[in-house]
């Protein structure tokens, strides 16, 4: 079996001793991905009332405002599937921010509804985020954020849900429909305490988040609605 001798080439060697590192090591591109966004807070963080979504380097970035009652109207995004928020637009559009973004967070393409909660620190943003699809029009979604066992009693007759901490239960409904509700928590070695009864009513045609949770350095468990409603022009006859 015979080989090919190959002649020794110095000039080859030469070049790649100075070929740049950048040409030595090719760079993954960056995956982009189109989502349609509807944001809200469950409380504004120094004073940042809107943030802005950064593209790509020195891409015009997408202006977040942030609601506190319900969700925005749809926002259009196409980015990277990593997302950063920060505090102002020359940060967002910059080639190489220098200060660091406000809230991070991996998005899915389609529809996602985020929700802003403060950070232990005080300072930014956790960002809790759901896919569209996965919670429905004439839904109530509960999720849990709070370090207590959460029980949920949807009218007189119905048997109480039980919701430990991070995780959620979403009540559909095919109609439009009016109930009393009730909310219990447990901490642990601790009796349960009613922390919320009132009545609920839910539509066709909206979908309600409901949050509980707690603030940095709190126990108390707070609990948030955020309403978010079809487009007029998808609306059920």
């Amino acid at each position: 079996m015979t080989s090919k001798i190959h002649r020794f080439k110095p000039w080859l060697v030469l070049a790649c001793l100075i070929l740049p590192a950048t040409k030595l090591t090719a760079q993954a591109p960056t995956i982009e991905i189109k989502a349609e966004l509807r944001v809200a807070a469950a409380e504004i963080v120094a004073e940042h009332h809107t943030l802005w979504l950064r593209t790509g380097p020195s891409s015009k970035a997408v202006k977040i405002p942030l609601n506190t009652r319900s969700f925005s109207e749809m926002i259009s995004y196409k980015g990277p599937v990593q997302a950063q928020f920060f505090a102002t637009q020359e940060a967002a559009e910059s080639d190489q921010p220098v200060e660091s973004p406000l809230a991070l967070t991996a998005l899915s393409a389609g529809e996602s509804l985020l929700l802003f909660l403060p950070d232990v620190n005080g300072f930014s943003y956790r960002l809790l985020s759901t896919r569209g699809t996965d919670f429905p029009f004439g839904s109530f979604k509960f999720m849990n954020f709070s370090k207590a066992q959460i029980a949920i009693q949807a009218g007189e007759q119905s048997k109480p849900v039980t919701i430990n901490p991070n995780e959620d239960h979403v009540f559909s409904f095919k109609q439009e429909e009016f109930f009393s509700i009730k909310v219990a928590a447990k901490f642990p070695d601790e009796a349960p305490h009613l922390i919320r009864q009132t009545k609920f009513s839910i539509g066709p045609d909206w979908r309600e988040m409901v949050l509980l949770y707690n603030r940095p350095g709190e126990e108390r468990v707070r609990m948030l609605h955020f309403v978010d409603t079809r487009p007029a022009s998808k609306q059920e006859p």
